[in-house]
């Protein structure tokens, strides 16, 4: 990740470049722990809300270079765009 980038991620997380992050196997730990749990599902459908709430829309393939990007918001009615 460039370095902007990842200052801008930092401040996306609140946290200081010189703060202690998890390791790899903390993370993966953590994400095989949701999983067995099927917490994940619950994590993930949370995250969507919050998104939707805001205004936006996350959808595979739209995260570009770790930055967030406009959507184009849709204008027409479902039975238009049938």
């Amino acid at each position: 990740m460039s370095q902007p980038n990842w200052h801008s991620f930092c401040r996306f997380l609140r946290r200081d470049l010189g703060d202690k992050v998890p390791d790899d196997k903390t993370i993966w730990l953590f994400r095989a722990q949701l999983t067995r749990h099927e917490l994940h599902k619950t994590l993930c459908e949370h995250f969507d809300q919050q998104w939707v709430s805001q205004g936006c829309r996350a959808q595979k393939g739209q995260i570009i270079d770790a930055r967030f990007v406009d959507v184009p918001r849709q204008r027409n009615s479902r039975e238009e765009n049938a």
